[in-house]
């Protein structure tokens, strides 16, 4: 639930959780019927975000980790030098932090750490693996830039390389 505490109190919106972990944290810009929003608290247990009219230059873009484990193959087969599956996963996802992005100009204009705790869904999924030497192909993925430089690329380097 979104609140509009800029006058009176209001409901101004309802969002589904997980879309709410990514455009209501505290400090986001929220953008609702082509009105601008600053989030000012985000109430986790109680599933609200309380939010002030406010005419911003840019919006907010979260920055997240996602993990996906495969508990489950129910079907699998090669394809072409991949291979297709198909399955139960395990999906953790956690918002760490957020971008602000200038209109019009999409350059990065500042950034922000967030610390909210981490999310896991059981679910399905299909995808392909694809074989090293596929991915040999594309030499700046961004995983072969993260093996590149691994300082600069933090924590997702090693993200990647799980994914490899």
């Amino acid at each position: 639930m979104v609140v509009d505490t800029t006058g009176e109190p209001r409901v101004i919106a309802e969002v589904s959780f997980p879309t709410a972990l990514t455009t209501l944290h505290e400090k986001a810009i929220y953008l609702h019927e082509a009105r601008q929003y600053q989030v000012e608290r985000f109430d986790y247990a109680g599933r609200k975000a309380y939010v002030k009219r406010v005419d911003s230059d840019y919006y907010t873009d979260a920055i997240d980790y996602t993990q996906v484990k495969v508990l489950e193959e129910f079907e699998g087969e090669a394809l072409a030098g991949a291979r297709r599956a198909h399955g139960d996963v395990r999906v953790n996802r956690q918002i760490v932090g957020f971008k602000k992005i200038k209109f019009y100009t999409s350059e990065n204009v500042g950034a922000g750490k967030l610390s909210m705790p981490e999310q896991e869904m059981h679910t399905t999924a299909s995808g392909c693996i694809f074989r090293r030497s596929f991915w040999r192909a594309f030499p700046h993925t961004p995983r072969r830039e993260a093996e590149r430089h691994p300082r600069a690329w933090g924590m997702r380097c090693a993200r990647w390389r799980r994914c490899s």
